[in-house]
């Protein structure tokens, strides 16, 4: 009695049940029509409503799966197993696991500004904090030329612009994030504001020589050596670290000796290094050397050896530590600045504004994993892995009541504030959650997957720790082969698999291995992977590009998979060149994704390469992250639900657009770069508006527009979401606060807010 009931329920109605059953074993010009199933031939149905499903098998119950879930979408989490479906995270969990990063950001920002005023006072900065956390003081939204190498200290709460009534090249939104600023153009660079000037705690007694921000763009080297016990023998197992010793420059790596012998690949020229070898028969040791550039050929040019050899050779000797001179404190007061006095906005001269906005690819996890890795090690992250935008799009928020458009779904609330600077305001954030179409291993199509895997000798590197900690980690290619071998279980009948590795040249190991039947010769090629030789990652693009387009299947999702650490220094070098391949092969429907590997891989050079090529990317540090990038993240990094998506927020022009958690946001649509948006995500967006007190208008909307173009068709659509103000007021409140406790934390680390700001945010949310 109960079986009726309850598989009517799950399938909506007989009608509906009849018309997916008979679709499910159709043939080639069946009708579908009243499913949202459109049959054009044996080998295709739907995805989404609308969108043709690529390559479907229609025999067996798994055939019969795939068209079940790809009918009904609704009905996939019901059909996939339940690991595969992402559930969202509780708002209490959230609070607690950001409030502890912040923390641990607070204690690491206000150490090292303890320190500089300890060691480098500077009265015209403190004048420049003061006026800067005045409130209502005059404040120009235009872009200006360069970042500044010096943080700067931002209110939370901004002056808001007049707005215009005719478009300009940029809207007056005041961006959380540095790179941020409104654009008129799009731009292929990646975000990467200007490090700190601010010294890290061992800096205060140890001057450390003038170095680039940006590792990315500084000479490597290389660097070996061996070491000996005491009675001059060879010692083998012994762990070797290194590390920068410049916070501008970060670099961390280490390696175990075999033979006695070490070596490192694509360490900063130019910069001290602490070299730090561990074993039970030797104890600790320690070197620091300012690393030699190896352009004049010198395989030796950075040589560093431990204990005495039998025939010693001269060793390089290492470079004596300056000891820091404190400069006495300066007891010079700057002049307070008077205070403004609060008044009211203006009236604006137009009914209604917009901006367009980009969220950037919402696969993408590398900085977040990688902030809190260095948290968690209890370092301050590098200024430029800051990014706010990536950081809402790694958390699946909790939402309340999502609505269909179309291929999205979406709910918006907004969160009034009483503007505690000034009583003739309040402030409102708003918050919108557009969640994507799920889709799980039973119900995707098949791919063609190109699978180009780094093989180069720094691959050979083990993450930082304790003696017993690194002795029993993995280095990067083995993390690679975990992931490799969990990547076998989520291949389907149909996939097709290219393995491409590169190290000084490029090599295609398997072409054409058609799934399963080939499943034993992948197994074979992943088993033989070895580290060796320089990182010519040019090379094993080109070569990865060209097996893609070799067996490029216009049905089938056609995907190259970078696994890297993305320290080039053979063959060209560029990431701005390199990454026009990704570019170029993206426009012809061969998509790109990444894997950076380990928690100090070149994250600015492979966030180039997904940047221009529209991919994703994770960061792979642990056992646990190779498992899960190539297991319940891996649709999402290989799979795309929708195409050159762009977002445009229309509002009523009384509220004063400030603040945006936005990667990019300008007037005109070609301002903002479009991006994918992947299967099993969800974006938040994060956007602060301020206003008179009391406006009497509750009535007046706000309108979102999704734009984008299917994958497999390339068909152009829009969808709308628009709500009322009453409806908003009050919605979404605790996944609203959750975002402004994560966008302190990134501005924090950015030095946009200083800890008092960012206490005062904390403060704010829990009034």
């Amino acid at each position: 009695m109960l079986a009726k009931p309850l598989f009517l329920t799950f399938f909506g109605s007989k009608k509906r049940l009849l018309a997916l059953s008979l679709c499910a074993l159709s043939v080639s010009g069946v009708s579908c029509q009243g499913t949202g199933l459109t049959n054009t031939g044996p080998s295709s149905s739907l995805l989404q409503p609308g969108i043709p499903y690529m390559g479907a098998t229609r025999s067996g119950s798994g055939g019969h799966l795939r068209v079940a879930a790809l009918v009904a979408p609704e009905l996939v989490p019901a059909l996939c197993a339940p690991q595969e479906v992402r559930p969202a995270s509780s708002n209490a969990e959230i609070d607690r696991e950001y409030r502890g990063y912040l923390e641990k950001a607070l204690a690491l920002r206000q150490q090292q500004l303890d320190l500089t005023r300890r060691y480098q006072p500077d009265t015209s900065r403190e004048l420049s904090d003061q006026r800067k956390d005045q409130p209502n003081l005059p404040f120009s939204s235009a872009p200006t030329a360069a970042p500044s190498a010096e943080p700067t200290y931002a209110p939370t709460s901004m002056p808001f612009a007049e707005p215009s009534s005719a478009p300009t090249s940029a809207p007056s939104a005041q961006p959380y994030a540095p790179a941020a600023t409104a654009t008129s153009a799009p731009s292929a660079q990646p975000y990467a504001p200007a490090a700190t000037a601010t010294p890290a705690p061992y800096a205060a007694t140890t001057p450390l020589p003038a170095a680039t921000s940006d590792i990315s763009i500084i000479e490597k080297s290389t660097m070996n050596g061996k070491v000996y016990d005491q009675n001059q023998q060879t010692v083998d197992g012994a762990i070797v670290k290194a590390r920068s010793l410049n916070p501008s420059v970060p670099y961390e790596g280490s390696t175990i000796t075999a033979g006695g012998t070490y070596a490192f690949n694509n360490l900063p020229s130019g910069v001290q290094i602490e070299i730090v070898v561990e074993a039970p028969s030797i104890g600790t040791l320690k070197q620091i050397a300012v690393l030699k550039s190896n352009k004049q050929g010198d395989p030796n040019a950075n040589r560093f050896d431990f204990g005495t050899a039998p025939s010693p050779s001269p060793l390089p000797t290492a470079t004596p530590m300056p000891t820091a001179t404190p400069t006495p404190e300066q007891t010079a007061t700057p002049t307070p600045l008077p205070t403004p006095t609060p008044t009211p906005l203006p009236e604006p001269s137009q009914l209604r504004d917009f901006f367009y906005f980009s969220y950037d690819d919402s696969a993408s996890t590398a900085a977040v994993e990688l902030v809190k890795e260095k948290l968690n090690r209890g370092q301050m992250p590098h200024a430029s892995l800051a990014r706010p935008w990536e950081f809402l799009n790694r958390i699946h928020f909790p939402y309340e009541n999502q609505e269909e458009t179309g291929l999205f779904k979406v709910s918006m609330g907004m969160d009034r504030i009483e503007d505690s600077e000034n009583p003739f305001l309040d402030n409102y954030d708003l918050g919108v959650h557009v969640t994507a179409p799920a889709l799980c291993r039973q119900a995707r199509p098949p791919m063609v997957l190109t699978l180009v895997i780094d093989v180069s000798g720094s691959m050979n590197e083990i993450e930082m720790g304790s003696y017993d900690e690194i002795r029993n980690r993995l280095n990067k290619l083995e993390l690679a082969r975990k992931g490799l071998y969990r990547l076998k279980q989520e291949l389907v009948p149909g996939d097709v698999v290219n393995l491409v590795t590169f190290s000084d040249t490029a090599a295609t190991k398997a072409e054409n291995l058609q799934m399963p039947e080939a499943n034993a010769t992948l197994s074979t090629q992943i088993e033989g992977l070895r580290p060796a030789g320089g990182t010519n990652l040019n090379a094993g693009l080109q070569e990865g590009y060209r097996i893609a387009r070799k067996y490029y299947q216009p049905d089938k999702t056609n995907r190259v998979l970078l696994l890297t650490d993305a320290y080039a220094n053979q063959g060209e070098v560029d990431p701005l060149i390199i990454s026009r391949q990704t570019q170029i092969n993206d426009k012809a429907g061969i998509y790109f994704s990444g894997l950076g590997f380990g928690a100090g891989f070149n994250e600015a050079f492979l966030n180039q390469l997904t940047e221009v090529g529209k991919g994703s990317y994770y960061a792979i540090v642990n056992e646990e992250d190779a498992t899960r990038a190539f297991g319940e993240r891996f649709l999402a990094l290989t799979h795309a639900a929708a195409r050159n998506l762009r977002f445009k927020l229309d509002y009523p022009a009384w509220l004063k657009h400030g603040e945006s958690a936005a990667e990019e946001i300008s007037l005109v649509a070609e301002g903002v770069q479009p991006t994918h948006f992947s299967f099993n995500t969800s974006q938040f967006f994060l956007e602060r508006f301020r206003a008179n007190k009391n406006p009497n208008k509750a009535s007046d909307t706000l309108r979102l527009e999704i734009s984008y173009t299917l994958p497999s068709t390339g068909e152009k659509r829009t969808e709308v979401y628009e709500k009322p103000l009453s409806e908003l007021l009050g919605k979404e409140q605790a996944s609203i606060q959750n975002a402004r406790l994560i966008t302190a934390l990134t501005g924090l680390i950015q030095g946009n807010l200083s800890p008092e700001r960012v206490r005062k945010e904390i403060r704010d949310l829990k009034n």
